[in-house]
């Protein structure tokens, strides 16, 4: 092969550009303890997150919303206690606009002080990002023209199945919709708080996807459907969960209408002290119910996660001891998964059990 052949092969030479190096992250020796801090309300909500607050019908979950909202928007300590940082709230009432403006008569009516809060009522689908858009532009707009004293600190959306229709129970469905309540925190800086509801059997957490309660920095399941009302922290990222608040509905009469028949809505009360436990007989089914649980610890007891001193078994177990001892006459699925769910409600309102991620204990 002569010279000028061997020439012709020979690789044509580039410059090559080196990109400068770029030191992210902080060095372990930089590293200070942070003393400011990073609550909303103060071991309850994040500063900065998405939490839930879930429960069957009529438990009072909207009502424990709009009361921990309007501690924020007041700056208020949340049950005297917690303290709050003073945020502007934004409350989306995608689900019974007309009940939730007369909850907010009764705070106003109820409690004094000035509150930085507004009621939404639009329509939206948190799966579309033009949803989430609409959400941070209400905010902005709202703190650049009405509540320029207060920066934006809590979004309220209630319910959840109403700015997520369709299909909730898989995670590819569910995951458009955490990835927008997680970019509206982020962007405006402030927690969002969904209200959603339980699933058919509410000792397993929330309707649909585990991916929605995984998503969570806190958890808290309300129950109860007559006073007093229970809400349980479940979750806590970054603090204490296990915590019970109890609480009770009170009606207020807020005016007349035009026929003149009175106008009522009803006003959240803390009760002092952990959970109170309803007073009263069991009913006969609660009893079988409870003895079928104490046989069913006794026999096959595991040690409740992340409770080492509480034994306990699976709900699923207890339901099954509970059908064999036939907690109701009525031989069918349906009545049989009634009676199931209304003799766990009268214990665990009677502060007999706990129930907990798909756990029960006495």
């Amino acid at each position: 092969m002569n010279k000028a052949v061997l020439q012709s092969v020979e690789p044509t030479q580039t410059a090559t550009i080196v990109p400068k190096r770029v030191l992210r992250g902080i060095a372990f020796d930089d590293i200070t303890l942070r003393t400011e801090s990073a609550w909303l309300v103060k071991g309850l909500l994040p500063l900065e997150g998405v939490a839930q607050i879930y429960g069957d019908y009529g438990t009072g979950k909207s009502f424990l919303a709009l009361d921990i909202g309007h501690s924020v928007a007041t700056g208020e300590p949340w049950r005297g206690e917690f303290k709050t940082k003073q945020r502007m709230v934004l409350y989306l009432a995608a689900e019974g606009h007309a009940g939730v403006s007369k909850r907010i008569s009764a705070l106003q009516k109820d409690r004094a002080g000035h509150a930085a809060m507004t009621l939404l009522g639009d329509q939206l689908d948190i799966r579309d990002p033009k949803g989430a858009d609409l959400i941070i532009e209400q905010v902005r707009a709202w703190h650049e023209e009405r509540f320029t004293e207060c920066e934006p600190g809590l979004v309220v959306i209630d319910t959840f199945s109403q700015v997520c229709p369709g299909d909730q129970n898989g995670t590819e469905a569910i995951q458009p919709a955490i990835a927008n309540l997680l970019r509206i925190a982020s962007e405006l800086h402030i927690c969002v708080l969904i209200v959603h509801h339980s699933g058919k059997d509410a000792s397993r957490g929330p309707r649909g996807s585990s991916a929605l309660p995984a998503a969570m920095d806190t958890l808290i399941r309300v129950a109860g459907k007559s006073n007093p009302h229970t809400a349980t922290v479940e979750k806590q990222k970054d603090g204490e969960d296990g915590q019970v608040f109890a609480f009770s509905l009170e009606t207020i009469e807020l005016g007349v209408d035009e026929d003149g028949d009175p106008i009522t809505s009803c006003i959240m009360r803390h009760e002092d002290g952990p959970a109170k436990s309803a007073k009263g007989k069991l009913p006969p089914s609660a009893e079988l119910a409870l003895r079928a649980l104490h046989d069913c610890i006794a026999e096959h007891g595991e040690i409740v996660p992340d409770m080492a001193d509480n034994h306990g078994i699976r709900v699923e177990t207890w339901r099954d001891a509970c059908e064999a001892r036939s907690l109701t006459p009525t031989d069918t699925p349906d009545a049989r998964r009634k009676a199931f769910k209304r003799a766990g409600e009268s214990l665990e309102l009677h502060g007999r059990v706990g129930v907990r991620n798909g756990w029960v204990w006495v």
